[in-house]
């Protein structure tokens, strides 16, 4: 007999294979949890789609324009998010990976702290290189640039801060919080506190509980993971194991996503023949992972 779940893992596992390259057996040992490493990574990545770009009056008046190179990259770094290109490889290479070298989950801490993502001007082998960023809050349609600096300035609250009062004020919820640039920098880079800077704070809608950092225990291992990535994984492995056993081998099954009818649909891969659906089976009603979902062919 196979269980669904078992189905679902599967499904994941091929996931980060084929959309990050990660085969599974080198980031973790309990297989269970591949829809939450998959479900995280696509977290850590923006949406693709047009954007309009909204400059803050201290980005257009960064001493760094100065330097022409760097406005020429700015200028096609623009061009792209306004024509809705894959701005992700601008981003760091660290959001493509699960756990670092002492086995805690990499975040973007800056980001969960605030919604301020860090863009690096030029891309090579799939990530932002060089020193200078440009610091922005991306929300539905809009790419409001606040400030162009460099990597020392993520731990700048204080500056994203004023900036953001003054020109987007509405963007802003952690007025009230006044911490150092030393102090959140320690917490940034220190595993052992990133304390949760927004808990039972009101947050924009505009955020749509993207942001929110939890310590999540699945069978004694703790991982350090956003909100809603917590809530994807949960309401769908729930749903899924209240599901009966099905009474077929497991030999050749496999699982697709049918989002247009929001089914599981298992089927049994044949060689020299087409795939035999077997089984449909509904998506749980309120999964936000499956939004993360992509159409099968």
């Amino acid at each position: 007999m196979v269980t669904l779940a078992q189905l679902w893992f599967k499904y994941f596992e091929e996931k980060l294979c084929s959309e990050f390259s990660l085969r599974f057996s080198d980031i973790e040992n309990d297989f269970t949890i591949s829809p939450l490493v998959y479900s995280f990574l696509k977290h850590k990545q923006l949406p693709i789609k047009p954007r309009e770009v909204i400059e803050s009056s201290d980005f257009l008046n960064s001493n760094l324009f100065k330097n022409e190179k760097l406005k020429k990259r700015w200028s096609n770094l623009k061009k792209a998010i306004e024509s809705g290109d894959d701005i992700n490889k601008f981003m760091s290479k660290k959001n493509l990976e699960w756990k670092n070298s002492q086995g805690h989950t990499i975040i973007d801490y800056l980001y969960l702290t605030t919604g301020i993502s860090h863009f690096h001007l030029r891309t090579k082998a799939g990530g932002g290189v060089d020193n200078e960023l440009v610091f922005a809050i991306c929300v539905e349609d809009k790419f409001y640039a606040l400030m162009l600096g460099i990597h020392h300035d993520l731990y700048d609250i204080d500056k994203f801060k004023k900036i953001i009062d003054t020109d987007f004020p509405s963007l802003f919820f952690l007025k009230n919080i006044e911490i150092s640039k030393k102090l959140f920098k320690l917490f940034a880079n220190n595993n052992n506190y990133q304390p949760n800077l927004i808990y039972n704070m009101d947050i924009p809608q505009e955020y749509d509980n993207e942001l929110n950092l939890i310590k999540y225990n699945i069978d004694g291992n703790f991982y350090k993971v956003p909100f809603k990535v917590y809530c994807a994984y949960e309401n769908e492995i729930k749903y899924i194991e209240k599901i009966k056993p099905f009474p077929i081998s497991p030999n050749g099954l496999r699982l697709k996503i049918d989002l247009s009818s929001r089914e599981y649909v298992i089927y049994r891969k044949q060689l020299l023949k087409q795939s035999q659906e077997l089984m449909r089976i509904p998506l749980p009603e309120s999964s936000v992972l499956c939004s993360t979902y992509k159409q099968e062919d």
